[in-house]
Formats: C-alpha cells, structure tokens, sequence
C-alpha cells in the first residue's frame, strides 16, 4: 500500500480521500456504536475539526510509509552477509565483494546500506588506509541519522499545527458566544423563559469552542505517541547498520592488516633502519681489516689473524642476510632477527 501511495498519488490526495470516507462513511457506521455526543463532537465542530482530521489522516500516511521502508530494510543485513562479509574476510576478497554488493544495492534498491559499504571498500581498495575507511562510515552514519532526523519534519510540523487548529476553533467559538451574549443585553429581555433562552445558546457555544481543542489535542497525543515509536525503530535500526559496518567490514580489515603487513610509514622507518644498521655493519669490517692489518704489524701472530679473519668471515655472511631481512614485513624481522641472534651467540 504504501510504494503504491508512492508511485501513483501523493499523500495530499489520499489523506483528503480518506477524511471524506471517514466522515460520510465511518462515521455513520459508528453512530449505531458510540454515544451521540462523541459523534456530535467529531462531525458538528466546525471547519478547525475536519482540518485536523485530514493532517492527521496524512500524518498516519506518512507513518505507514515509513513503517513499510523499514520492514523493507530489515533484510538487508541478512542479504549482505551472503556476499561475503562474514567472518573471515579479508582485503583479498575486496574486488568480488564490491561487484556482489552492487548487485545486491539495485536488486534491493537500497539507498543506505548498500551505497555505504561499496563507498567505503571502494576507497580502501585504492587506499588501503583502515582510518579512511573509519572515517568514511561514521560520516555516512552520521548523514544518515541526518536524514532520518530531518524526514518527520513534516509530522513536527503538524504536531504544532493540530492544536492551533483546535485553539483556532475555540476562539471563534468564544467569540461567537460573546457576540451572542452582548446581542442578548441589547434586546432588553425581561422574561425569565428568554432569558434562559438566550443563556442556554451561550453556553452551548462555549462547550461547541473547546471541544475543538479537545479533539486536537487528542489527535496531537496519539500522533506523538505513534511518531515516537517510528522514530525509535529508525534509530535502533540505524545503529544495527552502523555496527555492521564497524564489526562485519572494518574490524576484519583493521585485523587482517595488523596480521599481515603494517601501514607505509611504518615500513618505510623499519627499512631506514635496517639500512642505517648494514651501512654501519659495513663500517666496522672495513674497521676491523685496518685493525687486522695494524696488528699483524705488531704482533706477527698467526693465532691471532686467524681469530680475525674468523671474525671478518662471520660479518660478511651476516650482511646479506640483513639485507635480505630488510625487504620483508615488520611482523617476520621481528620473529626472524632474535633466532639469528640466538644462532650468532651460539656459534
């Protein structure tokens, strides 16, 4: 019912339609059920009665819809989690998954999920920066409660204008009965029985002025009460997607890039490092032969150029051996380098 109001005729129309069913059908059906008295207040109040009953025809409208996007959307997350984003996944899988969720998002024309996931894995495949991907969703999270915040403006707005229909009626009323008492004065009346008459009229007027705002300000209560409880589901919902994309898609890859590589500035210092540390390796051998040469000199020991030349042969198996390290991830220099310094110390 509700992609039908969408499609075909706006809610204007099809509130005015269901105010005229209400009152030249239901109503009459109702008069066998309710007191007279609370049919008279519905149907002989004035024209502030039936305006309030068409916002608030609208405004029931309105709710429906939106219950009926919501009901559509509670299947998304189920959906997307068939395409690959369940626990496991990994940036490897990011090209399929991004051709799977647009499939998904225009056979489900969802416009919230669906936009928000293929943005943010978009941009982490040409990144692969986890804080941008961070940013991106809670920016979109935040849009969307934007959005949601903004879409029941309308109905805020027939929450204040309800009562005013109904303070409207009552002071015509109140006018109308003071009009009528100051009219009475002028006449003169000196019977008792017109007297009455004329008073009777007056405070019938009066009663007629504030059951305007009391059918108002019930219409505005229930409204509140039911605007209140959408409000609430969107919310909850809301936050549903938002944990999704936090637990489902960024969490695996915060954790798949801790595993697996490290960030660029890491990296890069890691393999100055390691650099620095060669380029002073390389020192001291080129040290250690001009020490070799000196004591040779001194001490014309062979004992002792055999100790050195031991030791010139050791440094030069273990500089490539860091260079090598060099250009592997963080994660694997640091398992690698304390067995190789076990391994020196032992030999």
């Amino acid at each position: 019912m509700a992609i039908s109001m969408k499609k075909n005729l706006p809610l204007p129309i099809y509130a005015a339609i269901i105010t005229i069913v209400f009152y030249f059908v239901v109503i009459p059906l109702l008069s066998y059920i309710l007191p007279a008295g609370i049919i008279e207040k519905i149907t002989n109040r004035g024209g502030t009665v039936y305006a309030s009953f068409y916002l608030f025809f609208w405004s029931l409208l309105f709710l429906n819809n939106k219950r009926q996007l919501l009901k559509e959307r509670e299947g998304l997350l189920a959906n997307y989690q068939e395409i690959g984003l369940q626990e496991g996944f990994d940036e490897k899988a990011l090209p399929t998954v991004i051709a799977n969720l647009k499939a998904k998002s225009l056979k489900f024309t969802d416009s919230i999920l669906g936009p928000r996931l293929l943005k943010g894995l978009e941009n982490f495949l040409c990144s692969r920066n986890t804080e941008e991907l961070r940013d991106i969703l809670a920016d979109e999270n935040e849009a969307a409660l934007a959005a949601s915040h903004a879409s029941f403006n309308l109905i805020r707005v027939f929450l204040w204008t309800i009562p005013i229909l109904g303070f409207i009626g009552t002071v015509d009323g109140v006018s109308a009965a003071v009009g009528g008492f100051a009219e009475f004065l002028t006449k003169g009346v000196t019977e008792v029985a017109e007297i009455k008459t004329a008073l009777s009229k007056i405070t019938t007027g009066l009663a007629v002025a504030f059951d305007t705002t009391y059918i108002a300000l019930l219409l505005t209560v229930v409204l509140m009460i039911l605007t209140s409880i959408m409000e609430h589901r969107e919310s909850v919902q809301l936050q549903q997607f938002d944990d999704f994309c936090q637990q489902r898609v960024l969490q695996p890859l915060v954790q798949w890039q801790k595993g697996g590589t490290v960030s660029a500035g890491q990296f890069t210092s890691q393999v100055d490092l390691l650099k620095n540390l060669t380029e002073r390796i390389s020192s001291l051998i080129n040290l250690q032969h001009r020490l070799e040469s000196r004591f040779l000199d001194i001490a014309g020991s062979n004992g002792f150029a055999a100790t050195l030349a031991n030791v010139d042969k050791a440094l030069k198996m273990l500089l490539p051996y860091l260079q090598k390290v060099s250009d592997k991830p963080l994660d694997v220099q640091i398992k690698v380098l304390p067995s190789v310094s076990s391994g020196q110390k032992s030999d």
